[in-house]
């Protein structure tokens, strides 16, 4: 986030619970200093999966071999989340499955904005029909991250199966439009996650990105969903950034040029570099089912790891439980969790 969104969430904090607020997010950040076992602070950031659904196929994506129940969250079950988290400043509605599936989505945004709460989504844009866009725009939703991960119709419709690239793009131009018209209240980006496919196309989703009207891009690895089936599964696609370093860095002087601010989230994995993964401080991920899980990318599947359920129990017993604790201790030492092994964002290797 830029300093910009933290002082935001300082401000929504404030207004949600006054200085109760600002003095948990100073316990947030010292806990993010110390990273003890048992937290001291309320929660006030969250991912939260609203449907398991999607209507793509996309290569590198658990849903499409996932036995999880395919479902949509409904509105008593987010109010449920919202209740038992009265901290939560930020929400990123995502998970496993397309958001705008779920009818519900409008309904969430504005039980958050109602609540002072600093939200957004993910989409691959396939659905962002102009009822849809008109909706979104209203609802006053913060961020928009578009998945984008082809800069030419071949490579994004091999990769995003069951998308059509020109109908996409027009979607998101139609959005886009209607956003800077409207004062670009909503803060959109292109999330692009990097394969062996694509990689060479990263300087050309620059200029796509400005004809769009999106001065964001995000750069992604992939990851194995903590599942061995998908190490080899992913392992012809993963990308060898060792070469890379200085094709990425042109990639982002370019980037300047253009006025695009090009940014790498979670890239490569580096053994002997320092952790810089806080999750089990600072957030978590709410599955459709309520489920708590340590993250959104290798432990995001509660058949793999969970630390309880929301729905059924109280969230501060969830966050302080002796799995929880034992989690944090071992993501501290110098031994991993299993579920972190290949996981791109236990180190962040930035260029």
């Amino acid at each position: 986030m830029k300093i910009k969104d933290y002082i935001k969430i300082l401000c929504l904090s404030y207004k949600k619970n006054a200085f109760k607020g600002v003095l948990n997010l100073a316990k947030v950040f010292s806990d993010l200093i110390a990273e003890p076992e048992a937290v001291s602070s309320r929660i006030t950031s969250a991912k939260i999966e609203i449907t398991t659904r999607c209507n793509l196929k996309c290569r590198f994506c658990d849903s499409t071999v996932n036995s999880r129940r395919k479902t949509d969250m409904q509105a008593g079950e987010f109010l449920q989340i919202l209740d038992k988290m009265p901290f939560l400043s930020k929400i990123s509605l995502s998970g496993v499955g397309e958001p705008f599936i779920n009818p519900n989505i409008f309904q969430f945004i504005k039980l958050a904005k109602e609540r002072h709460v600093f939200i957004g989504t993910f989409t691959n844009a396939t659905l962002l029909s102009e009822d849809k866009i008109e909706k979104l725009l209203q609802s006053g939703i913060d961020w928009l991250n578009i998945s984008l991960d082809g800069a030419v119709k071949e490579t994004y419709e091999d990769i995003r199966c069951g998308a059509v690239f020109e109908n996409v793009l027009s979607n998101i131009r139609v959005f886009q439009d209607e956003n800077i018209r409207n004062g670009e209240k909503t803060d959109v980006a292109i999330w692009m996650t990097l394969t062996k496919s694509n990689i060479g196309e990263l300087p050309q989703m620059i200029p796509l990105a400005k004809s769009l009207g999106i001065k964001k891009i995000n750069a992604q690895s992939l990851h194995p969903w903590g599942k061995d089936y998908w190490k080899k599964e992913l392992r012809d696609q993963q990308v060898e950034y060792g070469g890379k370093g200085e094709f990425l860095s042109s990639a982002v002087r370019n980037a300047k040029k253009e006025g695009i601010s090009l940014n790498f989230s979670t890239i490569g994995c580096a053994p002997k570099r320092k952790r810089t993964c806080n999750w089990p401080w600072r957030s978590c991920n709410i599955t459709v089912d309520g489920f708590i899980t340590p993250c959104c990318m290798n432990g995001s599947d509660p058949d793999i790891i969970n630390f309880g359920n929301i729905y059924r129990e109280s969230f501060e017993k969830i966050w302080n439980s002796r799995d929880y604790r034992l989690f944090r201790k071992q993501l501290k030492s110098s031994s991993m969790p299993d579920i972190c092994r290949g996981c791109p964002g236990y180190f962040y290797v930035g260029f």
